[in-house]
């Protein structure tokens, strides 16, 4: 049994109130541990707050005035959960679904590596409850941040804890101690990369980063943005992996990092254009993000 420890659970919250309802629910469900939660509202203009106010009114809320996006909108919720003494807190996509041992296993992880800065679960697809969405991340030679055992289905090369190299947004346990020394997620990446920014930060200050495979959700991958390579996902998909590697890697790579980037990207945005047959607003949006970032706009694209 693992001692009870202050936790704070943060959703973030963007007009998708079904969705974040089902989170609430299974994060009030786990077994052995009893988190504080905190729903930050990014500025919703459905009728969000009332309906999650309503049914959940022992949750405490936040409303930002305005969208500040996935980074800096979390931030909203670590400073207040840093401000009032947590000794863990847990980002969470409120697009996702808990198993009842989820952040219980969290714990016992972090509790096992006291040198780990952070731990992230093993993520299915929400659609397809036993196909892997996260089970660790590792960077390869071309400087691409990918997930392991995406696709796959679950089978026990799975089912062992190990150091990653870096863990994904959608559910990351901060150790409190830690998260003070490393820092919060950098808002000019507004959204994309904060995460596996984050995670090389906490590398460089000889942190380590888990994954528990005992910890376990459900994921309904990426609805804010429709389909996966929609064109505001390649925009700040282009913009942001250029910062990444511009602020992770030697002078020396970065160029050839940027250029693999930026070629799949495009890749992406070719398979787009043949579904929806547009020939413009994908490439243009590839195009925007390399501009915006030789133009330093970083943040919400405005433009």
């Amino acid at each position: 049994m693992i001692e009870n420890n202050e936790i704070t659970v943060i959703v973030l919250n963007w007009n998708r109130k079904e969705d974040t309802l089902e989170c609430l629910a299974s994060i009030l469900e786990q077994r052995n541990v009893k988190p504080k939660i905190l729903l930050i509202d990014n500025a919703s203009n459905d009728d969000s707050v009332k309906i999650i106010s309503a049914r959940f009114p022992q949750i405490h809320l936040i409303r930002n005035k305005k969208n500040l996006g996935y980074a800096a909108g979390n931030n909203v919720g670590l400073n207040y959960a840093l401000s009032n003494n947590s000794d863990y807190i847990f980002v969470l996509n409120n697009d996702t679904v808990l198993d009842q041992g989820c952040l219980y296993n969290l714990l016992n992880e972090l509790h096992t590596y006291p040198q780990a800065a952070a731990v992230a679960p093993k993520s299915y697809y929400y659609d397809q409850p036993e196909v892997i969405y996260f089970a660790g991340g590792y960077i390869d030679n071309k400087g691409n941040p990918l997930h392991i055992g995406v696709g796959q289905k679950d089978d026990p090369r799975f089912n062992s804890s190990f150091e990653t190299d870096w863990l994904t947004g959608s559910a990351i346990l901060f150790r409190t101690t830690a998260l003070k020394k490393i820092g919060l997620f950098a808002p000019e990446f507004y959204l994309l990369f904060e995460d596996v920014d984050w995670s090389m930060r906490a590398k460089k200050k000889d942190y380590s980063l888990r994954y528990s495979p005992e910890a376990k959700l459900w994921h309904k991958v990426s609805p804010s943005f429709g389909q996966s390579w929609s064109p505001i996902y390649l925009y700040y998909y282009t913009r942001n992996a250029c910062l990444w590697i511009e602020r992770n890697f030697p002078i020396s790579r970065r160029l050839t990092l940027q250029y693999f980037a930026i070629k799949r990207a495009q890749s992406f945005a070719a398979l787009e254009e043949k579904k929806t047959h547009s020939r413009q607003s994908h490439k243009g949006a590839i195009r925007s993000g390399i501009r915006d970032y030789f133009l330093r706009r970083f943040g919400e694209r405005t433009t």
